[in-house]
């Protein structure tokens, strides 16, 4: 059986593009630093600023400060503990550390660079055809793993 169209490589990889679940497409550059971008950017700024002054205030009186009410309150860790210290280590270069204190933070911090760098640098914005529901579903699942990764650690310890 003989095809009526002959091959198109460029057709082919129109329809890869099309049932792939993420790709990079062109970000309009006026668009970079608006809406939810400059909210995530100053957000991890003022987050930063305050691991800082938490870390130097800490060293300066010799408390153990504890940002997690959770903790403070009933001991139990919640699924972000361990994420100060994460994003510290991560900061000092410490990657694997970072990670083995708490995975999703360690991740989301790494993902959240890389989707910076893609969008401020080279222009670039990841858009994936996944549902919200299914957004949601992979988030909450995500979180529940690293809290049952987190209660493990802090039970061996």
């Amino acid at each position: 059986m003989l095809c009526s169209r002959p091959f198109s490589l460029e057709r082919a990889l129109h329809k890869d593009r099309e049932a792939a679940l993420m790709r990079l497409v062109t970000a309009p550059r006026r668009q970079l630093l608006e809406g939810v971008t400059a909210w995530l950017c100053g957000g991890v700024f003022i987050y930063a600023l305050s691991i800082f002054g938490l870390r130097q205030l800490s060293k300066a009186t010799g408390l153990d400060f504890v940002p997690c009410l959770l903790k403070q309150f009933t001991g139990q860790p919640c699924p972000l503990c361990g994420g100060t210290r994460s994003a510290l280590l991560l900061g000092s270069g410490q990657g694997l550390a970072a990670l083995q204190m708490n995975p999703l933070v360690t991740v989301s911090l790494v993902a959240f660079g890389c989707w910076l760098i893609l969008r401020l640098v080279f222009a670039r914005d990841v858009e994936t055809r996944l549902s919200n529901l299914t957004r949601v579903i992979f988030l909450l699942t995500a979180v529940l793993i690293n809290w049952a990764y987190i209660w493990t650690q802090q039970s061996t310890q």
